[in-house]
């Protein structure tokens, strides 16, 4: 934000933006409250604003919103519980296979490798 380099506080509306950028637009799909035109992301706006009038801190305003909205109005949800699970298991299942096809191959090509005489030549 260009004024707060200079040493004056953001605005109210540079404030809202970014405080309303933390959250999506419960209606519009890949889209921030701050981004979005939709009437209930203009409504959220104007709620942050407010409370940002009233003084109320960046936590109370989360709780607001998570309160009305469930947690899938956070850009970025909490990493605890079952959120932790959503992520950890695609890479463990990943992992996993990976680590099997290895086995796979390796057994496969020894099953297709000629076996050596005794002499040292193969068949």
């Amino acid at each position: 934000m260009p004024s707060a380099r200079h040493g004056k506080p953001p605005s109210l509306y540079q404030r809202t933006l970014q405080v309303a950028g933390e959250y999506r637009c419960p209606v519009c799909a890949g889209e921030s409250v701050a981004a979005s035109q939709a009437p209930e992301a203009v409504e959220i706006r104007q709620l942050v604003e407010h409370w940002l009038q009233q003084g109320d801190s960046q936590a109370t305003i989360r709780s607001f919103l998570v309160h009305d909205y469930g947690l899938s109005i956070l850009e970025r949800p909490p990493a605890s519980g079952v959120s932790v699970l959503v992520w950890a298991l695609p890479v463990v299942a990943a992992a996993l296979a990976i680590t099997g096809l290895s086995l796979g191959f390796v057994r496969w090509r020894r099953a297709t490798l000629p076996e050596a005489e005794p002499d040292g030549r193969g068949r």
